[in-house]
């Protein structure tokens, strides 16, 4: 429709207005663009839940008073279908806001009633709106069907050479087009940066790694050029995402909505993208730091402005994975600071939020099953361990790569779940290991539990990550407990009870290290899947399906002797085990074949089931 508009080249990052269930993002992501999908009003809320669920960016963001919570000259296109805004009401200040997040030279796509309807009222919405966008100095540039398309100028020239009187008005010099917290929308029209910032991005996927002129502008406190900074930040993620990579199973993990909660230049996102991970990042910028929102966007990534003392503006339940490096410490500091301010001055009222605070929000916001990465001082771990186990979450803490005498380390969080302290795992196993628990003699439950009341970390480990290990854990208790009642001396009595709890945890311990998965039995495996990724290719019908594993492998939960799920997705979106009996029969029919001539019948023939 129009040449000049290329999807994953010249535009890369799409603002999508009224967006429904965000199929237009989910389409445009095969296209190497990435589509921030919002819903203006609170009727469509739900709509943007299940576009999260579909793995698809997407956040609640109405247009009622306020600025949208993204930087100026954002998007390379903003995409309003049926999106029901009037948007030439209240001398157009909508469209303004749209015009504040639009690039200079990007593109404004409306499909509505008034495009092509013939309906008098519906023809008079459509003179309104070609006269207010012909005030803006947008170029009207086509209509076909019910689409039509306009351009936003590349620079100033329009503006300055309109009629004296023209509203909107351009905005006061002195205005912050990034400036969006808490920021009443203003009708006026915000004048692009005369030295052509913003405007001249490169094509995407160069603009990834180049350093884009308005980081000049962001105000930072650092004795390093701001392009050296850039260049470090990118340069130091790309190294330790390659360590996570190495060191933990992130490409074996469905990981696919992630957030950054203190993203700085995006440097976390970008590394990810380098990796090729089938994901998209929600590069959050909080308040209290520089505001290189802009920068994020130029790099062709999206984000939003936040203060992490407040809910963030998604559902419960939604991320996969939040990542905070240097997050909690920068915002202790700051609380701490504030309440001193709030003894010395009654013009600061309210107290701010604490750590645990901004973690209860984080574990409102994770998926049952998702992962935590703290990487932050180690002066504040202790703290963080405190408070990740009275929410209930099973952490781990980690060296950097630079080694146990660094002063950094990552608080890892795994096997996470919304059930309780206790259970970790939405299935009925952890439940029984409740009952199993609870029917035990006294003296056992005390030492299995410490002092604050927190299971023992084998025992804990254990029940997460093995439950099969209940066989042997029922039968050391069963000896414990036999040799405890036979003690008919109080003093052989009492020493078994001190010994109790050492005893478990080394007899769990050992049972630990049979059952848990070495290095070679996840390199086994992850063979296994890429055979038979490679074979499936090969065959003509299943051209296009993909293969993935499901069940124990991918929540972490198998043991050494345990099988390996594996699903065959078609094209079509269907798993073969949906397809019909007889098209079932015949795709399996065919992978059998496959596998026989490749020589890998023997190792995978038995997994294969009707």
């Amino acid at each position: 429709m129009i040449p000049e508009i290329t999807f994953g080249q010249h535009i890369r990052v799409v603002l999508d207005v009224g967006c429904g269930v965000a199929s237009f993002g989910a389409y445009l992501l095969s296209r190497n663009v990435v589509t921030m999908s919002v819903a203006p009003k609170d009727v469509h809320e739900n709509q943007i839940q299940f576009a999260l669920e579909r793995g698809v960016p997407a956040m609640v963001a109405a247009f009622a008073t306020r600025r949208l919570l993204y930087p100026s000259q954002a998007f390379d296109l903003v995409h309003c279908s049926r999106c029901r805004i009037n948007w030439t009401r209240d001398d157009g200040i909508l469209l303004l806001e749209v015009n504040r997040m639009l690039r200079a030279g990007g593109y404004f796509v409306w499909a509505a009633q008034p495009v092509y309807k013939h309906e008098e009222i519906l023809e008079q919405q459509w003179e309104e709106m070609l006269n207010l966008t012909t005030r803006l100095c947008w170029k009207f540039l086509k209509k076909d069907g019910y689409i039509a398309v306009w351009q936003k100028p590349s620079d100033n020239s329009c503006y300055i050479n309109r009629k004296a009187g023209t509203k909107p008005p351009l905005c006061d010099p002195n205005d912050d087009p990034d400036s969006v917290w808490y920021v009443d929308l203003k009708a006026c029209i915000s004048e692009l940066p005369k030295d052509g910032y913003g405007a001249n991005v490169t094509e995407w996927p160069s603009r990834l790694q180049t350093p884009p002129d308005r980081l000049k502008t962001i105000n930072l406190r650092a004795l390093s050029s701001r392009s050296e900074l850039f260049k470090a930040e990118s340069k130091d993620w790309k190294e330790i995402i390659a360590g996570y990579v190495r060191a933990l199973p992130w490409k074996t993990t469905r990981l696919r909505n992630i957030m950054d909660m203190r993203a700085g230049f995006g440097g976390f996102a970008a590394a990810l993208i380098q990796q090729k991970f089938e994901s998209w990042v929600m590069n959050v910028v909080p308040v209290s730091g520089p505001n290189t929102l802009p920068v994020i966007y130029d790099r062709g990534l999206i984000g939003v402005v936040h203060d992490w003392c407040e809910a963030f503006d998604t559902y419960p339940r939604t991320y996969d994975l939040l990542h905070a490096a240097n997050l909690l410490s920068v915002e202790r500091k700051r609380n701490k600071l504030f309440d001193v301010y709030s003894l010395l001055s009654v013009a600061f009222p309210c107290i701010r939020c604490n750590v645990s605070s901004i973690m209860l929000e984080m574990d409102r916001i994770l998926r049952p099953g998702g992962r935590v990465y703290i990487r932050d001082s180690l002066e504040i771990m202790d703290e963080l361990q405190q408070i990740a186990k009275a929410i209930g979450w099973h952490v781990m803490l980690r060296d950097t790569e630079e080694g146990p005498h660094a002063s950094y380390r990552v608080l890892v969080v795994l096997c996470h779940t919304k059930v309780s302290v206790f259970s970790k795992w939405e299935t009925p196993l952890p439940k029984f290991a409740h009952c199993y628990f609870n029917s035990l003699p006294s003296f056992l439950r005390s030492h299995i539990k410490n002092a604050n009341g927190y299971f023992s970390e084998a025992f804990e480990t254990l029940v997460d990550c093995n439950p099969l290990a209940f066989i042997f854990f029922h039968l050391v208790l069963q000896t414990v407990i036999a040799a405890v009642s036979l003690s008919t001396a109080n003093q052989r009595f009492q020493g078994a009870i001190m010994n109790t709890r050492s005893m478990l945890d080394t007899v769990l311990n050992d049972i630990l290290q049979v059952v848990t998965p070495l290095q070679e039995d996840w390199q086994i495996r992850f063979t296994i899947i890429n055979d038979l990724r490679s074979i499936v290719e090969s065959v003509e019908s299943l051209r296009g399906a993909t293969v993935e594993p499901f069940g124990s492998f991918v929540s972490n939960l198998f043991t050494r002797w345990g099988d390996l799920d594996i699903s065959i997705e078609l094209s079509n979106g269907l798993h073969i085990s949906s397809a019909g009996k007889k098209q079932k029969q015949t795709l399996l029919l065919e992978v059998l074949k496959a596998l026989r001539m490749k020589g890998k019948v023997l190792i995978l023939e038995a997994s294969i089931t009707y």
